[in-house]
C-alpha cells in the first residue's frame, strides 16, 4: 500500500510539475478542460449530433444521457463522501494549483462523468467513441494537472464511470424496454381473450 500511495504521488507531481517545463497555452487548455462548466459544451454537441443524425428516438439517448451523467455523479459523491481522502493541494506541499481546490479527492467525479459519457455514446454512436474517449483521458489528466486530484483517483474514476454507464445501458436501454414489451404483449393477449369469451 505504501509503493502504491508513493507511486500516486510520484505520478501526480510529474503532471502536476509538467515534467519541469511550464507553459502557458497548456496551462490555460488544462484549466479550461478541467473546468466543470465548460462540459456543457460537449453534451450541447452531442446533443446536436443526435438530432440531426436522427435514426434512434434521439430525444430518448439524450433524456437518459442527462440521467446518467446525474446518477454518475451521484454515485461519486457517495464514494468521496465514503473514503474521505485529502486532496493533494492539502495533502502535499510543493503542489501547483491552478484551480480550486475543493474537498474530498477519491474518487474525481469528473473522470466518473466523463467515462460514463463516452461509454454511453460509444453504445449508441460508434463514430463518438474516439473523441469522446480522448475527451474523457484529457479530462481526466486536466484534474491532475491543475492539483486537485492523485492519479488513482482519476483512474478510479475511469473505470467507475465505464462499469456504471454499462450497467445503467443493460438496465435502462435494454432490460427495461424489453420487459415492457412483454408486458404489453401479455395485456394484449389478455383482452384479445377477454374480448373471445364474452
Amino acid at each position: 500500500m505504501d509503493f502504491l500511495g508513493r507511486l500516486n504521488e510520484i505520478i501526480f507531481f510529474w503532471i502536476n510539475q509538467d515534467g519541469g517545463h511550464h507553459y502557458t497555452w497548456l496551462d490555460s487548455s488544462m484549466v479550461f478542460l478541467s473546468d466543470k462548466i465548460n462540459g456543457i459544451i460537449p453534451l450541447v454537441l452531442v446533443t446536436i449530433y443526435a438530432f440531426w443524425r436522427g435514426g434512434k428516438p434521439a430525444w430518448r439517448v439524450i433524456a437518459l444521457m442527462a440521467l446518467l451523467v446525474l446518477l454518475a455523479d451521484w454515485s461519486g459523491a457517495l464514494i468521496k463522501h465514503w473514503f474521505m481522502t485529502e486532496r493533494p493541494c492539502y495533502a502535499l506541499e510543493g503542489v501547483r494549483l491552478l484551480a480550486g481546490c475543493g474537498r474530498n479527492s477519491f474518487p474525481s467525479n469528473h473522470a466518473i462523468n466523463m467515462a460514463a459519457l463516452a461509454t454511453w455514446l460509444g453504445w449508441h454512436y460508434r463514430v463518438l467513441i474516439a473523441p469522446m474517449a480522448v475527451l474523457a483521458v484529457l479530462v481526466g489528466i486536466s484534474r491532475i494537472y491543475v492539483g486537485v486530484h492523485y492519479p488513482g483517483d482519476v483512474l478510479f474514476g475511469w473505470i467507475w464511470g465505464i462499469l456504471f454507464a454499462t450497467a445503467f445501458y443493460w438496465i435502462c436501454w435494454r432490460t427495461v424496454p424489453l420487459q415492457y414489451r412483454r408486458w404489453q404483449q401479455a395485456l394484449r393477449k389478455t383482452k384479445v381473450h377477454e374480448e373471445e369469451n364474452r
